[in-house]
């Protein structure tokens, strides 16, 4: 298998429900890369699916991200938002750590993906928020 199938392998048994998402993406960064005639956008690809499955491994750290991220959505107060973001950051970096990759290979919010920077696991894909 190679290492995206190895991904997709354990989304299915993760988060089944991210797969056509999943697969999407994937079609959209090989896309780009062929137009780049440059490995980066498969690389940015498998880093932000390797930090959401690294995520989803642990159901409870999956199920705090989520609640922080609506949190940070409803708050309105400028010290919880930080609270937020800076426990929201941590979870990222645990993940970024278990799945073996910089954070400079992760850009959340690049190749297709919409929204401001910070984690993009709301609703069970790395790219919706």
């Amino acid at each position: 298998m190679t290492g995206v199938e190895d991904l997709r392998a354990a989304l299915a048994l993760l988060a089944p429900a991210a797969l056509p998402t999943f697969d999407a993406e994937r079609a959209v960064a090989l896309r780009h890369a062929h137009e780049q005639v440059s490995a980066a956008p498969v690389r940015r690809f498998v880093g932000q699916w390797a930090v959401f499955v690294a995520i989803e491994r642990q159901p409870g750290r999956a199920v705090r991200l989520r609640t922080l991220e609506v949190r940070a959505a409803e708050t309105s107060d400028l010290t919880e938002a930080r609270a937020i973001a800076a426990e929201i950051g941590g979870i990222i970096d645990a993940a970024v750590a278990e799945a073996s990759i910089g954070r400079g290979q992760i850009a959340w919010g690049v190749a297709g993906n919409s929204g401001a920077g910070g984690a993009r696991h709301h609703a069970g894909r790395p790219d919706s928020r």
